[in-house]
């Protein structure tokens, strides 16, 4: 029995295909996937986005806007909870844009006099994950909005129901 078992495996051991698919290829395949994903831990660590807003009119009008990005600045009660946002306030557009550019902050958002919101961006972070996710931020504020306009609109007792506040909460989060 013990010599049956030995030369099938003599006679396995002498195909070069098995030992390509059942050990050289596997052992390639691992040193791969181990070199893609050997960082792959320390680049998903938590920071803080620099968020540079303008403390004008426009600022002050967009109370929902403010506030949002306000809680968002603030850490929650977890001890090794990161606040997603670092606020820091620009007296006009020319010292935002100033401020991006330096690199004091990763994005500005401008609320121009008709309440429209413009991200100021660098040229060189054009399209960078900080810039993803503040832009989600505010597009998704801007969807809620617009949700809320018009359902309002459609039918204004709706804004005094509770579940439908609830269901319109469930819905954008």
């Amino acid at each position: 029995m013990l010599t049956q078992i030995y030369y099938n495996i003599r006679m396995t051991l002498r195909s070069t295909g098995v030992l390509i698919w059942c050990f050289a290829f596997p052992l390639i395949m691992a040193t791969i996937f181990m070199t893609m994903f050997a960082g792959m831990q320390s680049n998903q660590s938590t920071h803080t986005i620099k968020l540079g807003v303008v403390e004008d009119t426009g600022w002050q009008d967009a109370t929902g806007l403010r506030t949002l990005l306000e809680e968002l600045a603030h850490p929650s009660d977890a001890e090794d909870e990161v606040p997603l946002l670092a606020l820091t306030g620009y007296a006009d557009r020319a010292a935002a844009e100033a401020g991006v550019r330096a690199g004091a902050v990763d994005t500005a958002l401008v609320i121009d006099a008709n309440g429209t919101e413009h991200l100021l961006v660098a040229p060189s972070d054009a399209g960078s994950t900080d810039q993803a996710i503040v832009q989600t931020i505010l597009d998704r504020y801007l969807q809620g909005e617009e949700l809320a306009g018009a359902l309002a609109k459609h039918d204004p007792a709706a804004r005094a129901n509770a579940e439908a506040r609830a269901a319109l909460a469930e819905n954008l989060s």
